[in-house]
């Protein structure tokens, strides 16, 4: 094991250029161990971090490894590792936490020189380098001795990366999201992070499911990712990247709607293991309010119809009692809406039919719909209004989601986003109709 100290020039950090790790002649599955160590503002009162960097020559062979283990540091937050080929060129970048230091490992696709950049700053700007592989000098405020001084001591492990006897073994993929709580019409989004424990030269492709109660391109619009949809979708690293991030932007709307949630879970795929198991859930709050008296304060009792397969909904707390006492077949669910008795401030008027074939009922808010089962399905018996609310897309309050029971023939209506989704997913007998109507939540 060999240490290396970085001595600089108080005037110009290139002279580290010459402190570079010797050639080595690593056979297949050996490995060449040194200690780097130095200090980051250790010579002058320094603008900022970004002014101070310590460089490595790294001549190496092709295909060789380069482990760099972190075992001593004393910066605030975050410190860079960064490697550039000999062109001037950036070939990864990384940062590493002060307190939880993984192995950065990166793989040389050529022989030739290499050099290693180590700096304390939490901005992503990289000097360039020249043709002549040195550093251009960077503006300092005077060469007195500075106050910010963090060190740092990095094992390097470089081998032999043979694919027939030391194959790279797979990475392992963390997801994360730091702020997990954010505001429909807020300025925020949900940030996930996907990161890969072994920086490489080959692209990869992570698969990930998507869950939650809130719907895609309705509730929330993403980027970032090569796909996406309701249910499933993946991201691209490519060649050098250690970490990706996946946006989701809420989607502003007057609707007043429960909170709701985006959950993304990883799933297996070639080339990777999963190592955040977990699902990583996010939350879109509500930011609506009904502005005034609220329309929408009568309780809408619910009854699931289990020979029918569908919803009854009455606001008659009578009739509520009656079908409690007398109708087995009807099964109480509690409130299931908000709505209103009398109608005005651009209340609509809910139809009920009741199907006297197969025993259901149906509630629609369309006048159109409404003549079109009068004069087409003898079968539906109108009811009258069932109670007044507001119609489909008006954003004024929550969508009431509507399922028709293809196999029993009845109705099914909810305001829940995630019972809609397990509908859809888990019961293919009942076709999706859309938003039936809009009402307060119970």
């Amino acid at each position: 094991m060999t240490t290396i100290i970085a001595n600089e020039d108080p005037h110009n950090d290139t002279d580290v250029l010459s402190i570079g790790v010797p050639y080595l002649s690593n056979s297949r599955g050996q490995v060449s161990t040194f200690i780097l160590e130095g200090e980051i503002g250790d010579n002058f009162v320094l603008r900022n971090l970004e002014d101070d960097w310590d460089v490595f020559r790294l001549p190496v062979q092709q295909n060789d490894r380069l482990e760099i283990r972190p075992i001593t540091t004393s910066f605030r937050n975050f410190y860079f590792l960064a490697i550039f080929d000999s062109r001037g060129r950036i070939l990864t970048e990384r940062s590493q936490g002060n307190n939880v230091n993984p192995s950065t490992i990166f793989v040389f696709p050529q022989a030739g020189n290499y050099f290693l950049v180590i700096h304390g700053s939490s901005v992503r700007t990289l000097p360039p380098l020249q043709t002549s592989v040195r550093l251009s000098e960077f503006p300092h405020l005077d060469t007195r001795q500075g106050d910010l001084v963090y060190s740092y001591s990095l094992e390097l492990n470089l081998r032999d990366n043979s694919p027939a006897t030391n194959p790279l073994p797979p990475p392992s993929i963390a997801l994360s999201l730091p702020s997990a709580t954010i505001s429909e019409d807020g300025s925020q989004n949900l940030v996930y992070t996907f990161t890969r424990s072994i920086v490489s030269n080959d692209p990869l492709t992570v698969n990930f499911s998507v869950g939650g109660t809130a719907t895609y391109n309705v509730d929330y619009t993403s980027s970032g990712t090569t796909q996406f949809s309701q249910t499933i979708g993946s991201i691209n690293f490519a060649p050098g990247e250690g970490s990706k991030t996946l946006i989701l932007d809420p989607i502003a709307d007057r609707r007043l709607e429960n909170n709701e949630t985006t959950t993304l879970t990883l799933a297996p795929g070639g080339g990777y293991t999963v190592g955040t198991s977990d699902p990583v859930t996010g939350t879109i709050t509500n930011d609506d309010v009904l502005l005034g008296n609220n329309p929408l304060a009568a309780p809408v009792y619910r009854f699931f119809n289990t020979i029918a397969g569908g919803h009854f909904f009455t606001t008659s707390e009578a009739e509520r009692d009656f079908v409690l006492n007398n109708l087995s077949q009807y099964q109480f669910e509690g409130i299931g809406l908000r709505a209103s008795t009398l109608g005005g401030d651009n209340l609509l008027a809910i139809h009920r039919f009741f199907n006297r074939v197969a025993g259901g009922h149906f509630f629609t808010a369309s006048v159109a719909e409404r003549d079109a089962v009068l004069a087409n399905l003898p079968q539906y018996v109108y009811e009258g209004v069932g109670f007044y609310t507001y119609g489909g897309g008006t954003n004024f309050a929550a969508d009431v989601y509507r399922f028709f029971n293809r196999v029993a023939g009845g109705h099914f209506f909810t305001t829940s986003a995630e019972e809609r989704n397990a509908v859809i997913a888990n019961l293919p007998q009942y076709i999706f109709e859309g938003v039936g109507f809009e009402a307060g939540f119970a």
